[in-house]
């Protein structure tokens, strides 16, 4: 279908995407405050800059390994936008260079070495500081509190810019068994604040040796806590969103679907196949280029090729899901509009050279490109309508990873997301709900109302499926895509599929490719930018090859599909079996009375533990008693009380004596020093502010 041959369609339409492409890029960056990083350099030059920091350092680097990752902090982000100053604040924190919230990491690792090294810099290469991490049983000179205060302060200016405008507020410290000392001491700005934030620098000697000078950020206890409360309501609506996503698409409308038209000979079953297996073989080698980050998540206590090994088989399981779910989904949808819309173009014809030098054709393709810039700035407009007068709040960038960077390719992680993305959530999200209830109403007199409530409803399960945003309020994700998914149905409506795959990729892969074209990453910019736009590419590499454009014959359309006979399935008179044998019977029997037999006199019917002899009632009274006791305090009516048993026996510490020491000791040290088989019960309150819920009294209570 052809949207339009109007001259003057085009040239308006043309002229204000043009218009839309200029106000989002002019204002792109009072929104989105990723726009305003500049990394300078790249993974490879920060991994030189470490090692170099090691040497001095005098780090033994013998055997190690390393990982470089770039790295943000999302709960920083929301605390600085909510209740520190807003967008503002969170730029001229790492404009300024009080505060890096992006960064890069070196760690250097070993297989079965808990000793470990992780240096810090900031997105320009500037050394922020690093940590050693040492072992327990190493030996170490045993400072007095002055003297290693002294060490620190030495070395900390560095390190810390103004540190004279630090003041020490914390200090602790810890004797090892070998007799070395371990201090521990923090710093605080005085001078400026972050809101109900503070700057801080942390400080650790272990030994003489400095073995950490990092800077960190106070975020106060009860905005985590009022943030974890905001973030619930988030992922409970996300939740509902996904569940009827996975229900109501790919269990019903796939299910009945695949039934459907397989009994009548519909499906097309390779080529779907085939761009399934594009989606998810993409998705597979995008997780493989990511490797080196895999390696951040690495627990050095873990064989190296058992992690690798757990990884290979979470990544293959990751490409058979997304494989089936991609493939019943595209089957069905591509069917089920093959089967009503008449007037779309067959989708698997969509590579085919006649098709690709068509009118129709490149009037979607140019759709789908030219309601770009649009996209951005209803959304750029929604944000900045409701921050200032609804006061609603979206967290600037978080729809981008910043880590890709760190990536082997960064554009190829970031393009494949993308598409993935596009494709999968067009076909289940669009073409699977809307072409299925026509399929399905096709012939009820209720049909429209059927279908203008799937129409909505497919808007709402799309938005609700990306509320796991910490956008506040937390429907503010479903309210702000409503509009976008009411203009993609219509689009898949009119058109198919691929107008709207086109708009989602590219707006996607502009916002995933956002930290590369932050960042010194040139070729990453040109390979994104090129792949972003290739569907527009091709069509023009055809024109110029055809030297003009065509209309496509009724052959490639949808209406020329000739629908094949019906499979019928073959009616078989119900077989009954044969009796079972008298001796199978016997067999059977008496197998199972030997295997009974054999569980009575091996099973071990008495634990090896204690069991709890205190009762939930008592071991709530009992935890009563020991606050009053403790605390001087007297819960009244507000407080709930919450019992749970836990199981102790299975923890590192219990196993350890259990199995170096016997059940002797093990049975000495329950009820002390190992808490066994006991009650936690804990007293809560479910009303009044955050701050009142979020304090509670815990209580263990044991048998002994």
């Amino acid at each position: 279908m052809v949207l339009s041959s109007r001259r003057e369609f085009w040239i308006v339409f043309v002229l204000l995407s043009g218009i839309a492409a200029f106000l989002s890029y002019t204002y792109m960056n009072t929104v989105f405050s990723l726009l305003t990083l500049e990394i300078t350099v790249d993974r490879k030059k920060v991994l030189t800059e470490a090692q170099n920091l090691a040497k001095e350092l005098n780090w033994d680097m013998n055997g190690y390994q390393n990982v470089t990752s770039f790295v943000s902090q999302d709960d920083l982000q929301c605390f600085v936008e909510l209740e520190a100053g807003g967008k503002d604040a969170f730029v001229t924190m790492f404009k300024s260079g009080l505060y890096y919230p992006y960064h890069w990491t070196v760690r250097f690792f070993k297989e079965k070495d808990v000793v470990e090294m992780f240096v810090w810099f900031s997105p320009q290469g500037k050394r922020l500081g690093f940590m050693q991490k040492i072992s327990e049983q190493a030996q170490g000179a045993a400072l007095t509190r002055e003297q290693a205060q002294n060490l620190v302060e030495s070395r900390i200016s560095d390190w810390c810019i103004n540190f004279e405008k630090y003041k020490l507020i914390e200090y602790d410290s810890e004797k090892r068994q070998t007799g070395r000392i371990d201090h521990d001491f923090t710093y605080e700005r005085s001078d400026i604040a972050l809101g109900k934030g503070f700057y801080r620098f942390k400080a650790v000697v272990c030994g003489d040796i400095v073995t950490r000078l990092e800077p960190i950020i106070k975020i106060p206890d009860n905005f985590i806590r009022r943030y974890a409360q905001m973030r619930s309501a988030n992922m409970l609506l996300a939740s509902v969103g996904s569940f009827f996503f996975r229900l109501f698409y790919i269990v019903f409308f796939g299910l009945v679907g695949l039934i459907f038209f397989y009994r009548r000979n519909y499906l097309l079953v390779k080529p779907a196949a085939i761009a399934s297996s594009i989606i998810a073989v993409c998705a597979l080698l995008a997780d493989f280029n990511d490797y080196p980050l895999w390696w951040s998540s690495y627990n050095t206590v873990q064989a190296a090729n058992v992690f690798i090994f757990m990884k290979l088989f979470e990544q293959i399981i990751m490409f058979l899901y997304l494989f089936t779910i991609m493939f019943i989904s595209l089957v069905v949808a591509e069917a089920a509009g093959r089967f009503v819309y008449k007037r779309h173009i067959q989708f698997f014809q969509i590579f085919s050279l006649p098709v690709l030098g068509s009118y129709e054709r490149v009037h979607q393709v140019l759709y789908g490109y030219l309601r770009l810039p649009c996209m951005f700035l209803y959304v750029m407009g929604f944000a900045y309508l409701t921050k200032y007068y609804f006061g609603w709040w979206s967290p600037a960038g978080s729809i981008s990873d910043p880590n890709i960077v760190a990536s082997y390719f960064p554009w190829f992680g970031a393009l494949t997301l993308a598409l993935r993305a596009g494709f999968l959530e067009e076909v289940v999200c669009r073409a699977l709900p809307l072409a299925m209830t026509a399929v399905l109403t096709k012939h009820s007199k209720y049909k429209k109302f059927w279908f203008v409530l799937i129409f909505i409803l497919q808007a709402l399960i799309f938005g609700a499926a990306h509320a796991n945003y910490p956008n506040q309020p937390f429907y503010a994700r479903l309210i702000e895509l409503i509009i976008p998914s009411f203009a993609f149905g219509w689009i898949y409506l009119k058109f198919g599929l691929l107008p709207g795959i086109i708009t989602h990729f590219a707006y996607d892969a502009v916002w995933f490719a956002m930290p590369i074209y932050v960042s010194n990453l040139f070729w990453s910019k040109i390979i994104a930018i090129f792949l972003t736009g290739l569907p527009l590419f091709v069509i023009l590499c055809i024109y110029f090859y055809n030297k003009k454009w065509y209309a496509l014959p009724n052959k490639y359309f949808n209406q020329a599909f000739h629908q094949k006979d019906i499979i019928e399935i073959p009616i078989h008179e119900r077989e009954f079996s044969e009796d079972i044998p008298q001796y199978n019977i016997r067999y059977i029997l008496g197998m199972g009375l030997l295997g009974f037999v054999f569980w009575i006199m091996t099973y071990k019917f008495s634990p090896d533990i204690s069991p709890l002899q205190v009762t939930r009632a008592q071991a709530i009274e009992i935890a009563r008693e020991c606050i009053y006791v403790k605390f001087g305090a007297s819960l009244d009516g507000a407080w709930t009380p919450l019992a749970i048993i836990q199981d102790d026996c299975s923890t590192t510490p219990s196993r350890f004596v259990w199995q170096v020491y016997g059940k002797e000791i093990y049975d000495l040290a329950s009820g002390s020093y190992l808490a066994g088989i006991n009650w936690l019960v804990r007293f809560v309150k479910f009303s009044g502010t955050v701050e009142d819920r979020g304090e509670e009294y815990s209580i263990v209570v044991i048998s002994s």
